[in-house]
C-alpha cells in the first residue's frame, strides 16, 4: 500500500494507521504525484490512498498514469473536498473510490481489504 499526499502530517498519520492493521504493509510514501509513480513502479502496491490537490503532478493526472500501469493498484481518492465535480473527475481518471479525509478512520481497512482482494495486503511479492 502506498500513502500519497503532501501534508507530511496526514501522510505519516495515515501510514502509521494503517501500518497497524493486520496484514497490512505500507510500502511507501510520497509527497507528490511523480514521487508516487516511481514508488509504485518498484513496489507494485495493490492499494494506493491518494491526495487531489499537491503541487507538480496532481492526484488526478497521478490517477490516470496509475491506472494504465501492469499491475494496475487500486487508487482511493481521498481529499478534504466534498465537491460532485472533483467526484466525476477522480471516478473518469480512474479512481476506485472516492472519499472524504474525515471518513478515513471509519472506513480505511475495509476499503483497503476490498480492494485488494486478500486478507494480506501491502506491496505484491
Amino acid at each position: 500500500m502506498l500513502v500519497v499526499d503532501d501534508s507530511a502530517l496526514f501522510r505519516e498519520a495515515l501510514a502509521n494507521f494503517v501500518a497497524h492493521l493486520k496484514g497490512v504493509v505500507v510500502a511507501g510514501r510520497a509527497s507528490g504525484g511523480e514521487e508516487a509513480l516511481d514508488l509504485a513502479a518498484s513496489t507494485e502496491p495493490d492499494v494506493i490512498f491518494m491526495d487531489l490537490m499537491m503541487p507538480g503532478l496532481d492526484g488526478l493526472a497521478a490517477t490516470r498514469a496509475l491506472k494504465a500501469m501492469s499491475p494496475r493498484p487500486a487508487v482511493i481518492v481521498c481529499t478534504t473536498y466534498d465537491d460532485d465535480r472533483l467526484r466525476q473527475a477522480a471516478l473518469e481518471a480512474g479512481a476506485d473510490v472516492f472519499m472524504h479525509k474525515r471518513d478515513l478512520a471509519l472506513d480505511a481497512e475495509s476499503l483497503i481489504r476490498n480492494l485488494a482482494g486478500q486478507p494480506g495486503i501491502g506491496a505484491r511479492p
